[in-house]
């Protein structure tokens, strides 16, 4: 009984979206329950968007969604939280996420700008 209350407790709190979340991931079925959800976690939810159940946010509160934008299950969105000000993603109006798109914040520092990367 003490795990199940942690895992409930962690997926309400946990920046985080998706189907490895059930206590929150179930609200994703319904669009009222969707909506109130990812207005709560992302840093921007816009008006007329979708985050489709079985899709992934990690990060959600550096994830900006603009105004009717759907992502589709088997998408993969992953912020990087180490940088205040760096990691986030900005998707803008209109957009349509595919089915098993993965988005992810490049964490690798590249400083020399002279050699190609082969």
């Amino acid at each position: 009984m003490i795990g199940f209350l942690n895992k409930r407790r962690f997926d309400k709190k946990a920046d985080r979206l998706g189907p490895d979340c059930p206590f929150t991931h179930w609200r994703l079925f319904f669009k009222k329950t969707s909506r109130k959800l990812c207005e709560k976690k992302f840093g921007h939810f816009g008006i007329g968007s979708e985050f489709r159940p079985y899709a992934f946010a990690i990060n959600c509160s550096k994830i900006s969604i603009g105004d009717k934008v759907v992502i589709r299950p088997g998408s993969m969105l992953f912020a990087d939280i180490r940088e205040p000000e760096k990691g986030k993603i900005i998707i803008e109006d209109h957009v349509l996420i595919g089915s098993g798109v993965h988005i992810y914040v490049s964490n690798h520092k590249y400083g020399a700008l002279n050699t190609t990367i082969m």
